[in-house]
């Protein structure tokens, strides 16, 4: 079931939707927004208790109103929980979802699902340096340090010796 929509899932259906109208944004009329913003409400309307002050959500309204300025301002008059339902229906992941908030343990979700999506581990880790370099552009980094460098962890060390042995 890589990738694929499972139709029983009413949170993807939302999520779906909810991409659609943000992907489509000034173009799409309101009277289009209003059914959509109500379905994904209907489906999420129990699950609305998180932070609005969390970065993921004020980058989200930030673009938002910055892509499609009337969708936005025509969700804020909606209802006073459109933008937030809209947001957390979009950034929604059967796999990842777990019973927890989205927004809650990001960085364990990440970890556990990139062997599943991704594969190793040790691409994450080059992922997460190159994303540091680029951000803080550090100027004393050591001269053997490398972004490409692979960390051979307990398990891939096991597979490594295994294989050794097989050999």
């Amino acid at each position: 079931n890589d990738g694929a929509v499972d139709r029983s899932d009413r949170r993807d259906a939302a999520r779906i939707a909810a991409r659609g109208l943000v992907k489509g944004g000034d173009w799409v009329p309101e009277d289009r927004i209003a059914v959509v913003v109500g379905r994904v409400l209907e489906v999420w309307k129990d699950d609305l208790d998180m932070d609005r002050n969390v970065p993921e959500f004020e980058a989200f309204v930030d673009n938002l109103r910055a892509r499609a300025p009337n969708m936005h301002r025509f969700l804020q008059q909606y209802s006073p929980e459109a933008l937030l339902v809209i947001f957390r229906a979009n950034s929604y992941s059967a796999k990842s979802w777990r019973g927890r908030k989205p927004l809650e343990h990001r960085e364990q979700q990440v970890v556990e699902m990139w062997p599943d999506v991704v594969g190793d581990l040790s691409e994450l880790l080059q992922v997460c340096r190159a994303f540091f370099v680029e951000t803080m552009k550090p100027q004393y980094l050591p001269e053997h340090w490398d972004i490409r460098h692979r960390v051979v962890g307990r398990a891939s060390a096991q597979e490594e010796s295994s294989q050794v042995e097989e050999k």
